[in-house]
């Protein structure tokens, strides 16, 4: 299950962001209030952070979607741990992530990760104790910071969606994606979600598709 908080204008945040960002203002005036969501089943939503890494939004519904009817949506560790590795790759996972699935629940079933824990520590903490899964890295604890523990001050830099629409917002002549994507970093401190929810919002509505911002 997923829910969702809706950020309104009036929010602190966006009242930062658009006073110190002015290409940022444009696309928040554009698309005003945005959709925050919420993925409050810890060990699904990692699970699902780690299927969509390296691929493709489509295929990773798909991958995800086969596997929560499989498990019949029950997201306990009793239930995925009768899934073998042969199972898991014949939904679609790769060996890597079957790996990695499986070493995640090790560590939960050893109490090394403990998910009721987790929104009490620091940003850096929380992904300091995921990262110690092999195949979990810093975009996977960055996204689980964002969609299931709501930290609002978190931009996954690593992120190629994110990378894209910084360029597409902000046209840079000398400036990598990647560079880019740092300065907002740098430009939204302390609501950096929030941008970047604006960011996979054009993404998700095509804007991408024309030539810059101010033909929309």
């Amino acid at each position: 299950m997923t829910t969702s908080n809706m950020i309104e204008l009036s929010h602190p945040c966006i009242k930062q962001l658009i006073t110190q960002d002015a290409q940022l203002a444009k696309l928040i005036k554009h698309i005003g209030p945005i959709t925050f969501p919420k993925r409050p089943s810890p060990l699904k939503s990692i699970i699902r952070s780690i299927i969509g890494q390296q691929i493709t939004v489509k295929l990773a519904q798909t991958i995800f979607q086969r596997l929560t009817e499989t498990v019949n949506d029950d997201w306990s560790i009793a239930s995925l741990s009768k899934l073998s590795a042969t199972k898991l790759q014949e939904l679609g996972l790769s060996r890597a992530k079957t790996q990695c699935i499986i070493a995640l629940l090790e560590h939960v079933q050893a109490g090394n990760i403990d998910f009721q824990k987790l929104p009490y520590l620091s940003n850096t903490a929380v992904t300091r104790n995921l990262t110690q899964v092999k195949g979990i890295g810093q975009w996977t604890a960055e996204i689980y910071l964002i969609f299931t523990l709501h930290r609002i001050d978190i931009l996954p830099v690593k992120d190629v969606g994110l990378q894209r629409a910084a360029q597409w917002l902000y046209q840079p002549t000398n400036t990598t994606k990647a560079e880019t994507l740092k300065q907002c970093n740098q430009r939204w401190t302390g609501c950096q979600t929030i941008g970047a929810l604006y960011l996979w919002e054009a993404i998700r509505r095509g804007y991408l598709e024309y030539d810059h911002i101010d033909v929309l």
